[in-house]
């Protein structure tokens, strides 16, 4: 009522909306609310299982049929939303399942879930017995996997206790970024799971190298057209380079005969050539016949044919000299 009233006074504000997850125990009794793209799983004897449905465009075309959850990985319309908190008439998914003692219970957003595959999330919440070392072994997880969204994890577990339960408040989500900020900087990921659990790193390491894994074979899914496509362009590109630059020619520069690797001639403005040799034969001197080769230039095999073609007019202007005499 409030996002709806809030839209309704300020113009700017407008469409706006949210998501919302969340699960109230009553008894065995789990009431879970869901509207959106954020996640509630239960983790029951080992093994994770669904409690919501996204409503996301995407979902509807996994419904439907008409992509596969290969492909919905890097659909870009994935992040869609078609129902959320401030949509006016949109509702809210409501459910309730029974508890176990043992039970875990975890929320998450799509900086998550978008990031880290389900069986990942399976293994990370089996690993860790401590809730609290679970919840931050699946941020660093999903920090580590290049998360896009802010990354928002709850942790519960279900324990059979006659002690009674106190009500504690803690700051959560985006409201807690300022206090957990420099928490959160990678280079500390490692160092702080070993306090958290005074464990090796090792476990985690490799879970993160097998989130890593998944987030580059989803890059590589995802970009893989105009990648191929810039390789080849690159492997043109070097083709293109090493050709131009076998090439030899004798030709002009400043009334001068000079001997030039590349291409002679700017190719669309573009100077793919260099003098490497300036010699003393004045093209002035030359026969005509020769100076009209020269103008164009004369292509040669190597710079080896083309010393020898630049000698070669060089004896047309002084016969007379050493390398000229038969």
């Amino acid at each position: 009522d409030i996002i709806d009233s809030t839209e309704t006074h300020d113009a700017e504000l407008r469409g706006m909306g949210t998501t919302l997850t969340s699960v109230t125990i009553s008894g065995n009794a789990l009431v879970v609310c869901h509207i959106g793209d954020s996640r509630a799983y239960l983790l029951r004897d080992d093994v994770l299982l669904p409690l919501t449905v996204d409503h996301t465009f995407i979902q509807s075309l996994l419904d439907s049929g008409r992509i596969t959850p290969e492909q919905a990985a890097h659909h870009p319309q994935r992040s869609v939303i078609l129902r959320a908190l401030g949509g006016g008439s949109a509702t809210a998914d409501i459910s309730v399942r029974d508890l176990q003692v043992a039970d875990r219970v975890l929320l998450c957003s799509d900086g998550l879930s978008g990031v880290v595959p389900n069986d990942m999330l399976e293994r990370v919440l089996r690993a860790y017995e401590d809730p609290t070392a679970a919840v931050q072994a699946l941020v660093d997880l999903a920090l580590l996997a290049g998360a896009p969204d802010n990354v928002t994890v709850v942790v519960a577990d279900v324990v059979d206790t006659p002690a009674p339960v106190h009500d504690i408040d803690i700051v959560v989500g985006a409201a807690s970024e300022v206090r957990n900020q420099q928490a959160l900087r990678s280079n500390a990921i490692r160092e702080r799971l070993m306090a958290i659990t005074g464990r090796s790193a090792d476990a985690h390491y490799a879970l993160s190298r097998a989130v890593s894994r998944t987030f580059i074979a989803g890059f590589w899914q995802r970009y893989k057209l105009p990648l191929v496509f810039l390789a080849g362009l690159l492997v043109m590109v070097a083709i293109m380079r090493v050709w131009i630059f076998s090439q030899w020619w004798v030709g002009v520069e400043h009334g001068q005969v000079v001997i030039g690797q590349g291409i002679s001639k700017p190719v669309v403005g573009l100077k793919l050539g260099k003098v490497r040799v300036h010699t003393t034969i004045a093209v002035s001197q030359l026969p005509a016949y020769d100076r009209t080769l020269l103008r164009d230039s004369i292509s040669a095999r190597s710079r080896e044919d083309a010393e020898i073609i630049a000698s070669r007019l060089g004896c047309r202007t002084t016969p007379v000299s050493a390398e000229c005499r038969p």
